[in-house]
């Protein structure tokens, strides 16, 4: 059965809130009794939370063209030595571009789930970052 983009539109921000509101927060007290800001968020590195992020928008935007393991499908593959190879020598900003590029195409994303899509796909070709992705860190030659 196919995906309507309506559907995907709306189910974003709700499997955001979902999610966002069913982590399990550790309720821990300081000497005063009161809960600290730490012990409310599980202790993620920003890089680790935002492959995180992108890997639920991957799933949820693009999986249903480009598949579950980004194998290919109806879209090309994002995944594979040919992609390793690419990406090796371009920044990030080439794939973001990419995402970036789609508005139109698919629900517009912002460019922090641009951002956030990105580092999963570099992620889960195995070519590291060095830390979260932003805007400055979009053309800074891959980590080795």
């Amino acid at each position: 059965m196919p995906r309507s983009p309506v559907l995907l539109a709306v189910s974003l921000p709700a499997l955001a809130l979902l999610l966002g509101a069913t982590l399990p927060q550790a309720r821990a007290q300081d000497t005063a009794g009161q809960v600290t800001p730490a012990a409310l968020s599980p202790a993620v590195s920003p890089v680790a939370d935002q492959i995180g992020r992108g890997a639920v928008l991957y799933r949820l935007a693009c999986a249903m063209c480009h598949g579950d393991r980004l194998e290919g499908g109806s879209a090309e593959a994002l995944a594979g030595n040919d992609v390793k190879a690419t990406h090796q020598v371009l920044p990030p900003r080439a794939v973001y571009a990419l995402i970036e590029g789609l508005h139109g195409h698919l629900p517009p994303v912002t460019p922090q789930e641009a951002l956030d899509v990105t580092a999963f796909i570099l992620d889960s070709n195995g070519l590291p970052l060095e830390g979260e992705l932003v805007e400055t860190t979009l053309d800074q030659s891959p980590a080795r």
